[in-house]
């Protein structure tokens, strides 16, 4: 009865619990009465109420053991502290659905068997999926957690930790990972209700623990309840729970101010010189030499954004003032995206159909004025053709309710679905836009096209969410190749397969997605379309997929910094990692998958808000970019025809001021080429017989090659020797990256900056010294006269830092927004005095100037000899203008 008692209590709701730990009797303090009410418990004499045995049972294993007794009882008198559980939200009772303080894809439900509300996860088909928490442990020495874990209808994945998991991963003070994935358990077939419990040591710096629950590439379902996580410290006293944080933000301007009536621009400095308008003016875009060439031989480079969904439909009004704020800021090239979301309202479809053969009138319209706004300003459209369409009723496809948006993996092989994405391409390529008079398959500032969005049937995950009767499907299709090759099929779904690298698997793959890729085009060029086109962009880099991919006429990828996990809040769970204190990641993948002879362009990549370093990416991006000499790259995403009142999406870079607001320092460094390309080249391979062993692209490019020299992937490989450097200088000797403490420097003739966790120190970059004082900060000179910086007329200055909303909160690790707040936006100001060499002072004049590019105020100008020396950061501006007589 006792053990049946002590089920029940630690499965009970613990809001009741003791607010005090240890307090047993529920008066409100810690004492000794605690402690001989545990061992009354513990010998049988009393039975506890349930709030109260939770209490009494410190380590959660439904027992009240002496061990236990004693510690109360040494807690009681000053001997010794308590176990207190550093996890919010542990037993999953604060509301059924999405469990609060928890990130990812579980639901708090009852279990079939017990009381109150417990974490379920559960997936039809094998796949990864987790639940999430991030716990500050800074001083920890080691740590213990424990849960109850129940599971049924278990399909294991072939590795031992393929199942139902708890585990977790250790950050140091940059939130970097350190060490593996320690587990407490995992679980590869059906249990009941059982306790599970590991301890690990914690290595010194941690500063962070992420504690995982869920599934990995294993269907089934699986229940949690009752997690604990105790943490010790080298004194061997527990851990307190930390709170909510806020940021100081004394000192913080308010952003973007009072706006100007009718402001000639919507950006700080504008940038709109650059524009070639109209696009389209030399010729259709082709490819040439490994990069893209219009038809009078200019060579092509984007510098760009996405606008999705909805935003793709605005009013006319709304639309120029749109095209206009992008061109002010050196955009030359909008993917227009999720045109086909179902989700989007409005979005390309007629809703009074129920199919998604038949366009709105409306929206048609509005996209058409959309295009010959940013056409008429040196803007070129790139178009996706299925990205989130969501089949319906009169499509006549197979499965329709419960298939993926966009068909992933699908539409790479059912024919039903590849009809379908040839008249959707037909109806919306030969349409006549009435405000260029121009077909789409006509219009040269309709720049390339792409397939499919972030498919491939090389991602075994993609299969989890495919339809039982696609995966027989596709399975069918695999042993009549097999059939016609003379092979006996190997067992097993095209995902296990896929996971265990079979050679044969990835062969039929390969020529069918590439089959595929091939039948699609070849369509399209039958009805006119003249403009370059790929397959797709998933962010995998599998080297059979970017080899299938080539076999068309460029190669687009994917990346992002710290993608909001499992979700798109900024309620979602992020590292909230400098990037620039992790050099060897994104970029360099992104460097290691450029094809030999192929453009390559990177119509997604951000990174994401709330990220607190988000300032870092525009600038430094764009300087990588044309050191691998790049011939596209537009962030995901942007909307607005003006500057907001607050922040919001991770992703809409154009309500986020330390990023939007120095864009055109990025416009311009990229479109000019102001980074020289690598000299050396170095070369991985990529070839046929590689890729259908399942490797990744580039894996045998050592990772810190991108920074140093270009990459490219082809038949022989032309490796360099191995280096052994803690930071790495471009062979150009332009750039120059210090992962410790996180900086980059970048000096051309034409840009100078300085990026990263730079205060305190003074930089010198070829003739502009830069001593910040602000922490983090991201500055950039340029030349606006595209002379020199030592002789131009025209100078800005970009300088920006950290912004937040008013009244945001962060969870306790930082990495998320309990609160993400509201208007106004505050801003970091940048404080920085700046020296420009062979400039004398009394010769240049220095104004602060506002989000619409008006100026607030002078600075004060100083200097001895050929030099002038001015101070950044006194007024409430991210951008200066500079005039030089």
């Amino acid at each position: 009865m006792r053990l049946l008692c002590a089920l029940l209590a630690i499965f009970a709701a613990s809001v009741a619990c003791a607010q005090i730990p240890g307090d047993v009797n529920r008066d409100g303090k810690l004492d000794t009465s605690d402690a001989f009410l545990a061992l009354e418990a513990h010998v049988g004499l009393k039975t506890l109420k349930p709030a109260q045995f939770t209490t009494a049972d410190l380590n959660g294993d439904s027992n009240i053991a002496l061990g236990e007794v004693v510690a109360l009882l040494r807690a009681s008198v000053g001997l010794g502290s308590l176990p207190v559980n550093l996890l919010l939200n542990p037993d999953f009772e604060a509301r059924r659905g999405t469990p609060p303080d928890w990130s990812g894809d579980g639901r708090a439900e009852p279990s079939p068997d017990k009381p109150g509300l417990s974490l379920k996860i559960s997936l039809a088909n094998p796949g990864y999926t987790m639940v999430i928490q991030d716990v500050p442990v800074s001083g920890a020495s080691s740590i213990r957690l424990s849960g109850w874990m129940r599971t049924e209808g278990m399909k294991p994945g072939s590795q031992p930790w393929e199942g139902a998991r708890i585990f977790i991963t250790l950050h140091d003070r940059s939130r970097r990972q350190v060490g593996g994935w320690p587990e407490v358990v995992t679980i590869r077939n059906d249990r009941p209700w059982r306790r599970y419990e590991a301890t690990f040591q914690v290595p010194p710096d941690i500063m962070l623990v992420k504690v995982y629950l869920g599934l990995q590439q294993a269907a089934g379902t699986v229940w949690y309840d009752d997690l604990r996580l105790f943490a010790l410290d080298k004194g061997g006293r527990y851990l307190m729970p930390t709170s909510n944080e806020r940021t100081d933000t004394t000192g913080w301007f308010q952003f973007p101010g009072s706006k100007p009536q009718s402001p000639k621009s919507r950006v700080p400095i504008d940038v709109s010189f650059l524009q070639d308008a109209p696009a389209g003016k030399h010729g259709f875009l082709s490819v040439k030499n490994g990069h893209f060439v219009f038809e009078d031989g200019t060579r092509a480079r984007f510098w760009g954004v996405n606008i999705v969904d909805g935003n793709v439909f605005r009013d006319h009004n709304t639309a120029s003032a749109v095209a206009e704020r992008l061109a002010q800021s050196g955009c030359n090239m909008v993917r227009l995206h999720h045109m086909d979301a179902s989700w989007s309202s409005p979005n390309i479809f007629d809703p009074r159909y129920k199919d998604t053969q038949h366009f709105s009138a409306t929206s048609l319209d509005n996209l058409d004025f959309l295009i010959a706004e940013l056409k008429k300003r040196g803007i070129y459209i790139y178009l996706d053709l299925l990205v989130h369409r969501k089949f319906n009723s009169g499509d006549d496809v197979r499965d329709w309710e419960t298939l993926e948006n966009g068909a992933k993996v699908a539409a790479h092989f059912n024919r039903r679905l590849i009809e379908l994405q040839k008249k959707y391409a037909h109806d919306l390529l030969t349409h006549v836009n009435k405000y260029t008079g121009k077909a789409y398959i006509d219009e040269p500032a309709i720049a390339m096209m792409e397939i499919i969005n972030e498919s491939t049937l090389f991602w075994a995950d993609g299969y989890s969410a495919l339809p039982q009767s696609y995966q027989n499907e596709i399975r069918s299709l695999f042993e009549q190749w097999c059939a016609s090759k003379g092979i006996t099929p190997p067992a097993g779904s095209i995902q296990d397969l896929l996971r265990r690298r079979n050679r044969d698997v990835f062969a039929f793959l390969y020529e069918l997605q590439t089959k595929n890729y091939l039948e699609i085009r070849d369509y399209l060029r039958s009805i006119g379309v003249k403009v370059p086109i790929t397959g797709s962009n998933h962010w995998e880099n599998w080297a059979a997929d970017i080899l299938s991919n080539v076999q068309l006429d460029y190669l687009d990828r994917h990346f992002y910094w710290d993608h909001p996990q499992g979700g798109y809040s900024p309620t979602n769970i992020f590292n909230n990692t400098p990037m620039i204190q992790n050099p060897l990641t994104s970029l360099v993948q992104l460097a290691r998958q450029r094809v030999s002879g192929k453009p390559i362009i990177i119509t997604e990549w951000n990174n994401c808000w709330i990220n607190e370093y988000i300032a870092e990416a525009p600038v430094l991006v764009a300087a990588y970019a044309c050191l691998q000499d790049w011939d596209g790259v537009l962030q995901f995403d942007f909307y607005g025809a003006d500057w907001p009142l607050e922040m919001s999406s991770p992703f809409d870079i154009g309500n986020k001021p330390h990023v939007f607001g120095q864009w055109a320092a990025a416009a311009l460094l990229f479109r000019r080429g102001d980074v020289t390309t690598a000299r050396q080249v170095i070369r991985g391979v990529l070839n046929e017989e590689k890729a259908l062993t399942g490797v990744s692209a580039g894996a045998d490019v050592p990772p810190w090659v991108p920074l140093v020299h270009r990459v490219e992937l082809g038949e022989q490989a032309t490796l360099p020797p191995p280096r052994s450097d803690t930071s790495w200088r471009s062979d150009t000797e332009e750039l120059w990256w210090n992962p410790e403490p996180g900086v980059v420097t970048i000096d051309t003739s034409r840009t100078k900056a300085l990026i990263g966790f730079t205060g305190g120190k003074e930089w010198k970059l070829g003739g502009v010294t830069i001593k910040p004082t602000t922490a983090f900060s991201a500055i950039t000179v340029s030349s606006l006269d595209g002379s020199p910086i030592g002789q131009a007329k025209r100078l800005a200055v970009w300088a920006v830092a950290r912004a937040e909303n008013t009244g945001m909160v962060y969870n306790r690790a930082r990495t998320s927004a309990v609160n993400p707040g509201h208007a106004p936006i505050l801003v970091e100001p940048v404080s920085a005095v700046i020296t420009l060499d062979g400039v004398p002072a009394s010769s240049i004049e220095v104004k602060g100037v506002n989000p619409w590019g008006i100026p607030v105020g002078s600075v004060s100008v100083s200097g001895s000899g050929a030099s002038a020396t001015f101070k950044i950061g006194e007024l409430p501006t991210i951008a200066y203008l500079i005039e030089i007589k």
